[in-house]
């Protein structure tokens, strides 16, 4: 299997965020089944909602805002409009899913994530646009890659406390 390549200051964040992924899935593997039904940390969602809301929007949002970059084109500043009701709808949507599908759907949704991080270039490390803050690499950087750090650290308080 080829090894994927990233342009220079896209390697380390793309590195991150599958590690991150990678750990999403650990957790979610190991979590009691118990554990999908209580309050997460954010309002109004179990942590099976959490796992949902990260299914929904890596298929969602981060693969069209990854595709606007690698085709050089802005992210559609509709992404950026209303997140809160969008991000309530894709939960709602998965809400039915067992924790397997996913599991299964972030996995795939990754090896994308990943494929698509391959296709930006070293020149769109700089490119900015009105909605976002910043450049394109401190959106990947300090947006996207935090965004699953944060719900990764989330999830984490879900997990039964060891030695007590």
């Amino acid at each position: 299997m080829s090894r994927i390549k990233f342009a220079s200051w896209v390697e380390p964040i793309a590195e991150r965020m599958r590690g991150t992924r990678a750990e999403i899935v650990e957790l979610a593997r190991s979590l009691p089944a118990d554990a999908w039904s209580r309050p997460s940390p954010n309002p109004d969602w179990t942590y099976h909602d959490l796992l949902a809301h990260l299914a929904d929007d890596t298929n969602k949002n981060l693969h069209a805002a990854l595709r606007a970059i690698a085709d050089g084109r802005d992210i559609d500043a509709a992404l950026f409009d209303d997140i809160d009701a969008r991000n309530a709808a894709g939960v709602r949507d998965r809400r039915s899913h067992s924790i397997e599908q996913l599991i299964t759907e972030i996995e795939r949704d990754g090896d994308q994530m990943r494929r698509l991080l391959s296709e930006i270039r070293e020149e769109d490390e700089h490119r900015t646009q009105p909605e976002i803050r910043g450049t394109f690499g401190s959106f990947l950087s300090d947006g996207l890659a935090a965004h699953d750090a944060l719900h990764r650290d989330q999830l984490r308080t879900a997990a039964p406390v060891r030695g007590r």
